[in-house]
């Protein structure tokens, strides 16, 4: 409020100096991240929840965007000297699906196949080839897909995004076109297990144990802290490349202190501790060892 009443007070000032019509203002309120575009130009994004844009008196069309939310659009009229307050709510994009016509699948049968998911945003409806074949538009499914290296091609309002994946045998992939950012994304449904006494980070995200999470693209900043620093090695904060869909092991290493200790209990003998920091795509269930021999 204290924000519009300053803005108001130059507008009063600006008119008695130069004795013309000034602009008005138009304070939006919304959750952060939001982009405004204005007649389609994009104006600014929304902080702190307020956004507040000057504009020449008149009537414009606001556009409201977020990556993961439908857009909305609000008709405001702007009024010389004055500020009009308005209040855009978001709601969560919905996901449709397309059948694709079998004749243009160009499915040889007996051949060994996977299925391919297509998405795109901010922007529906966008159509889609792959290795130079026309498969309709967003959003789509398409089954029994030839595998091997794909050329994934996604246009939309005179934009082309393009980008190369693999699609391996009986494999599900899920690929974002985000026109936003000009990139294709590969989307990964993955959780991760690692030990209780551990808390992890992806992404600044806390993750729990061995629950499913979504991840775009395949590197992340993962951070492993343990409440027991007897047994583990302090934070370790690492880069991690995701290679799939699936179940995936953390571990930290043991402390010295730790590697000692059992060490002492079984002198003379080779003993197993846990190490290196990060199995990152490994299937769960293979677990990297490291033996120390006490001297």
């Amino acid at each position: 409020m204290r924000k519009i009443l300053l803005l108001l007070l130059v507008v009063g000032t600006f008119t008695m100096l130069f004795g013309t019509e000034a602009p008005g203002y138009v304070a939006i309120t919304s959750s952060d991240g939001v982009k405004i575009l204005v007649d389609g130009v994009h104006k600014g994004t929304v902080v702190g929840r307020q956004l507040i844009l000057s504009l020449e008196p008149g009537t414009y069309t606001l556009t409201a965007q977020k990556e993961g939310y439908e857009d909305k659009n609000v008709v405001v009229t702007v009024q010389s000297g004055r500020s009009t307050s308005v209040s855009i709510e978001l709601s969560q994009a919905k996901v449709t699906q397309e059948k694709i016509p079998t004749e243009q699948k160009k499915v040889v049968l007996g051949q060994k196949t996977g299925t391919i998911n297509i998405y795109s945003i901010p922007f529906p409806s966008a159509k889609v080839s792959i290795n130079g074949v026309n498969y309709g538009e967003t959003d789509i499914r398409l089954t029994n897909f030839p595998i091997g290296k794909l050329t994934v091609k996604v246009d939309s309002g005179g934009k082309s995004l393009q980008a190369d994946f693999t699609l391996n045998e009986n494999e599900t992939i899920d690929l974002q076109a985000n026109f936003v950012d000009g990139k294709i994304y590969q989307l990964f449904t993955v959780s991760f297990d690692f030990p209780d006494d551990v808390e992890v980070t992806v992404d600044g995200n806390t993750i729990k144990k061995n629950e499913p999470i979504v991840l775009i693209g395949p590197d992340h900043r993962v951070e492993m802290k343990a409440t027991d620093l007897s047994r583990y090695e302090p934070p370790t904060v690492k880069q991690m490349t995701v290679t799939g869909n699936g179940s995936y092991e953390l571990s930290l290493n043991s402390s010295e202190e730790y590697i000692d200790y059992a060490s002492s209990l079984h002198p003379g003998e080779l003993v197993n501790v846990e190490g290196g920091s990060f199995h990152a795509g490994r299937p769960l269930g293979r677990k990297i060892h490291c033996r120390k021999n006490n001297p």
